[in-house]
């Protein structure tokens, strides 16, 4: 995971325009499409207070997990016990308590063997509550739906809720029939409303007052105000609004090219403030979306992919393009916990000693940032001078075979 110096901020910005040369090739294709990271962390959303970022990660159960903003520790986000499966496959539509920045709501689509031919064939979606502080969860699907949920259903806190009253707006298909208007979990009424297929919102402001939509053309909106893009679009997959209300961020992929954000000021969004070339900036390029989520009312979360990279982590990113830090890292998700190592580490000074059987070893050593500084292989003891490398916090991975490990590392000096 070698990242080049444009990263750290010694690019700059289109500054309200696409550049449309790059000096970094296109990623390689493989079979007709990019080549795809092992680990990719996306989907991501910011609760209310800011306080916790929550994300989907690509590998495994594609479960859903959220990164404290302070100490950047990462949690899972489980609901052991409330599915009626536990082959957990998507989690989508996270929104938030308007009441309450410690709660929100997901949508979990599951698989489940219906047929009890003892293979999952069928999944099915239904739609739980999570505590950040307490990892506690509630089931709040519609009874009506039965046991299993329904194959297609999506919903979210309504901004009136208070209190002993939660509202969600809810939409959902099954053999129960169609339904879409508003759900009360606690008397489980369910209050239709008319169906407006030509309208998808995907972006709602913390009050609740303003939508980013698109209609049945494939037109964007700022409420009534159509949004005008610098370049040819093929879509708009992500939006997001500033803490403050006065910035917008899409997630645009142009007709020619990789995804683009496109910052446009809430009063006049006829023309972006800023447009980031991921591609001209970093070299990096989208996997399945960039999704560009408000963290400050200056900088924004976006999922970044480098050619032949493991891992497309969550970064923080000024609006003008700058990097401010990784908020996900690679060692933390790459860890295989089933296999024991059959290496043991220690570190004495500047060295980090590696010894373990006689057979091949390697060893790199990441910065916070997921720089990786050094990379070192050979047969059974590895002896690393860490000298050359500023005093501070590392990650070491350690592999043999298909054991790996990995360790945070002091260098004192």
């Amino acid at each position: 995971m070698v990242w080049m110096a444009s990263l750290f901020g010694l690019a700059i910005s289109g500054r309200g325009q696409t550049l449309t040369q790059s000096a970094c090739p296109p990623p390689v294709e493989i079979d007709g499409s990019d080549r795809i990271p092992a680990f990719a962390d996306m989907m991501q959303r910011n609760s209310p207070d800011g306080k916790n970022l929550v994300f989907v990660n690509n590998q495994g159960d594609g479960g859903a997990y959220f990164v404290n903003m302070q100490t950047l520790t990462r949690k899972q986000i489980v609901v052991a016990g409330g599915l009626p499966s536990e082959r957990d496959i998507s989690w989508q539509y996270l929104t938030s308590c308007p009441y309450d920045p410690d709660l929100i709501s997901l949508m979990v689509v599951s698989f489940v063997d219906s047929d009890s031919s003892g293979h999952a064939s069928t999944y099915v979606q239904n739609l739980f509550t999570y505590r950040f502080s307490t990892g506690a969860f509630q089931l709040i699907t519609p009874k009506i739906l039965g046991p299993f949920g329904s194959g297609q259903i999506a919903g979210g806190w309504y901004s009136g809720s208070t209190p002993g009253n939660d509202t969600f707006t809810i939409g959902y298909g099954s053999t129960k029939g169609n339904f879409h208007g508003l759900y009360v979990p606690k008397t489980q009424s369910l209050i239709a409303t008319p169906l407006v297929f030509s309208k998808t919102v995907l972006a709602t402001s913390r009050d609740g007052l303003h939508t980013i939509y698109q209609d049945s053309t494939i037109r964007y909106f700022l409420d009534s105000s159509r949004i005008e893009f610098p370049f040819p679009i093929i879509g708009v997959n992500w939006a997001s609004f500033s803490p403050n209300q006065k910035l917008i961020a899409l997630g645009v992929q142009p007709t020619d090219g990789f995804e683009h954000v496109c910052i446009y000021g809430f009063i006049d969004p006829t023309k972006p403030i800023d447009t980031i070339n991921f591609q001209d900036l970093y070299c990096t390029y989208s996997f399945k979306g960039i999704y560009p989520e408000f963290i400050t009312d200056s900088t924004i979360a976006v999922s970044m992919h480098k050619d032949g990279d493991e891992s497309s982590p969550l970064w923080e990113i000024t609006i003008d393009g700058r990097i401010v830090r990784q908020l996900t890292f690679l060692p933390e998700l790459a860890v295989n916990t089933s296999i024991e190592p059959s290496f043991t580490i220690s570190q004495n000074s500047d060295h980090l000693k590696i010894s373990g059987e006689q057979q091949a070893t390697s060893c790199r050593i990441f910065s916070l940032l997921g720089t990786e500084l050094l990379s070192q292989r050979g047969i059974g003891t590895l002896d690393i001078d860490l000298s050359h490398i500023p005093a501070g916090i590392y990650f070491a991975v350690v592999e043999t075979g298909e054991r790996r490990e990995v360790r945070k590392i002091a260098v004192l000096h």
